[in-house]
Order: structure tokens, then C-alpha cells, then sequence
């Protein structure tokens, strides 16, 4: 997927011979676009924002345009912020 990194992989049940399938849990993609927090006092509220790879999800208003975030790729909902890795 452009834009994203892997996280960890998971194997299913049918894959049986070498030509197995691999797929991860989470997902970490960049924020390309979204608004600015709105000034709520509701701590449930969500915003639609533009993915770097073009999947649909909400996110809470906290989130930036710039920002890392992780994806469960099962249910496809916003997880948490990607914490920076140690260099």
C-alpha cells in the first residue's frame, strides 16, 4: 500500500503450500489532509480526514494533517497515534 508501513503479520488458516498470503494487523498511514479541531466540548466527536493511501475511516479531533496514525486493518477504524521509532 503507498503511503503506509506494515505492522506486524498475521498467517490464516488456508495457507496450505508456499504461496501463502501474509497480512498485517495494523497499518500506520500519514494524514495528507483534514480540518482543523473543532472547538467542542464533546470528547466522542470524529472527523473525516484524507488518508496518504486513500482509505476512508474517522478519527478524533486531536488528529493533524502530518500526523502518523495506526489502522486495524480488520475492522478498519483508527487505532491510535504511530509513535515515533527510536533511530
Amino acid at each position: 500500500m503507498r503511503g503506509g508501513r506494515l505492522g506486524p503479520a498475521r498467517s490464516y488458516g488456508w495457507c496450505l503450500h508456499r504461496n501463502c498470503a501474509l497480512f498485517p494487523d495494523v497499518l500506520e498511514v500519514k494524514i495528507a489532509d483534514t480540518a482543523p479541531a473543532a472547538q467542542q466540548a464533546a470528547d466522542a466527536a470524529c472527523k473525516p480526514p484524507k488518508l496518504a493511501n486513500g482509505v476512508d475511516i474517522m478519527v478524533p479531533q486531536f488528529v493533524k494533517t502530518g500526523d502518523l496514525i495506526r489502522l486495524d486493518l480488520e475492522n478498519m477504524r483508527y487505532m491510535d497515534r504511530a509513535r515515533a521509532k527510536p533511530v
